[in-house]
């Protein structure tokens, strides 16, 4: 994966966005456990569907005062994380998303098939931002991983990434991984 923190880096080097799914057209409060229609995406829950839910823009994990999803643990006895799944109608290359977390973001992570993200690793503090990755390899569900209430919004995705950014994207994948950087340091 290749990580962005800036939204408009992330939509240049996706060459654009194929949706949005800002939460807006579905009513606050109305989810359940399982899988949720949410627009252009649905949301799957495992876990309490009164935490983790579609919030109006009074919420402690707001990102820009409208609709948004909000996820969190159930702190009333859960024995793990819950999980939210969003699933995207079609197969895309990458999304990003506005983000707001209600602690320290440690224990927020997102897993894009075998890939995880750590929000500690890219954000500090509270975490509130915008966040997104360009994946080598297709996919169509990401899966949020909490112990703490979060906020996300403005969900962007898309399928085609311009052709004079795969060489660089090869490029951060071969410096970002450590053990290819130890086999070019032993050579």
């Amino acid at each position: 994966l290749t990580i962005f923190s800036d939204r408009a880096s992330w939509e240049a080097a996706i060459g654009g966005s194929d949706g949005i799914e800002n939460f807006n057209r579905v009513s606050p409060f109305d989810m359940s456990s399982g899988v949720n229609g949410a627009g252009l995406i649905d949301i799957g829950i495992i876990g309490n569907p009164t935490l983790n839910r579609i919030d109006d823009g009074s919420g402690g994990a707001d990102t820009d005062g409208s609709n948004y999803f909000h996820g969190a643990l159930d702190f009333s006895g859960a024995t793990s994380s819950d999980l939210v799944t969003v699933f995207i109608n079609q197969t895309i290359i990458g999304f990003g998303a506005d983000w707001a977390t209600t602690i320290t973001c440690g224990e927020l992570i997102m897993i894009i098939g075998s890939d995880i993200v750590l929000f500690t690793d890219h954000f500090t503090g509270r975490g509130d931002g915008f966040l997104g990755v360009i994946a080598t390899t297709a996919f169509s569900s990401v899966v949020l991983d909490t112990a703490e209430q979060f906020g996300m919004d403005n969900f962007t995705f898309g399928t085609v990434v311009e052709p004079a950014m795969l060489p660089l994207m090869a490029l951060a994948l071969v410096l970002g991984s450590p053990l290819l950087r130890r086999e070019v340091r032993n050579r």
